[in-house]
């Protein structure tokens, strides 16, 4: 980040990480299979295959429901006065859920969820 800043003189937009990600992903599953097919690519998603979305944990997709389980961060804004510049804003609290818990945590399951009842 401190390179994109030095050049750019500001942070990421907020869905740059989202944009780089979702690129970074489909990279590695167009790698993985070989393959542009979507049946494959769905297939290689569904198989909960692991990434690393520049967060402490990985993420995956959930094969029945297709959700990115991936760990959260809670945060509250800053008081006034508190921010280093204009975009130091937010702060991040401890991610979510807690390493020794199952990123299912922040997402229903099959069966709590009401569109699979």
């Amino acid at each position: 980040m401190a390179n994109f800043i030095k050049r750019n003189g500001k942070p990421p937009e907020n869905h740059a990480w989202i944009e780089y990600v979702a690129l970074k992903m489909m990279a590695q599953a167009m790698n993985e299979t070989k393959s542009t097919e979507t049946d494959k690519l769905i297939a290689y998603f569904e198989k909960e295959t692991q990434f690393d979305i520049l967060k402490a944990r990985k993420a995956y997709f959930r094969n029945w429901d297709h959700q990115l389980m991936q760990e959260a961060y809670p945060f509250t804004v800053k008081e006034k006065g508190k921010a280093k510049d204009k975009w130091d804003f937010l702060a991040l609290g401890s991610a979510v859920p807690n390493a020794n818990e199952p990123l299912e945590v922040l997402a229903p399951t099959k069966e709590q969820n009401p569109c699979t009842l």
